[in-house]
């Protein structure tokens, strides 16, 4: 009998423990102040948030022309700017930095897609059981342990989808890329093009038909990793 009751109080003993450590946890969470208090601040933040995330998307809703010249304008008075100094000030006479370089083009596709990347990671995220982060965070890791090991494998898919898409888009992207492309630089999109303008029809069919096969097999992988899913 004094070996069962030395085994049922060590046993009650290691739930106290267990229990007094999640208590000790919820008390560094919560800390001194009203946990009310603190999720109606971040309720609030979040909201405000939400409405800088519209703003953030509406540039999938604008044609590609018009986001490239929105850019020129400012960009192109921006590198006036910068010249003049280095001319006026250190007497050194510099091209342009910002215009005509990669930077901008990529800013440009940034704004123009942020919402082709944006949309499967959101709809992933809303999927996503906070009860695993509220356990992580419970038994006492840290937030980016918790998003490397729980978050971030379950958003793993949705991340590689979003990038599949913006892939195909900016592959078969023209008036974007044709106003802000470097000089040296071609498409696929703006090579059919040159030889469309030249009625050059069954050179222009190339890369017409490597835009094709380049956007339909990641595609086709995307549909894999969506059934697999």
């Amino acid at each position: 009998m004094s070996a069962i009751d030395d085994d049922i109080e060590s046993r009650v003993t290691c739930l106290l423990d267990r229990y007094s450590s999640i208590y000790l946890n919820l008390e560094n969470i919560s800390g001194n102040s009203n946990i009310s208090d603190n999720y109606d601040d971040l309720h609030k933040a979040i909201i405000e948030l939400k409405s800088f995330e519209k703003i953030g998307v509406l540039g999938y809703a604008i044609p590609g022309a018009v986001i490239a010249v929105g850019i020129l304008i400012p960009s192109l008075f921006l590198d006036k700017s910068i010249v003049m100094f280095f001319k006026n000030n250190l007497d050194i006479k510099i091209g342009f930095l910002i215009n005509g370089t990669v930077l901008i083009l990529i800013y440009a596709f940034i704004i123009r897609y942020l919402a082709v990347a944006y949309s499967p990671i959101e709809a992933s995220s809303l999927k996503l059981n906070n009860t695993l982060v509220d356990a992580s965070k419970l038994l006492g890791k840290s937030n980016v342990f918790t998003f490397f090991k729980i978050e971030l494998p379950i958003l793993k898919p949705a991340i590689l989808s979003g990038c599949i898409l913006v892939f195909v888009d900016v592959m078969k992207e023209l008036p974007l890329t044709l106003i802000l492309k470097p000089y040296h630089i071609n498409t696929l999109a703006v090579k059919a093009y040159e030889y469309a303008s030249d009625e050059l029809i069954a050179e222009a069919a190339l890369p017409s038909l490597f835009i094709i096969l380049t956007g339909i097999l990641p595609i086709v992988f995307l549909n894999r990793l969506i059934s697999k899913s």
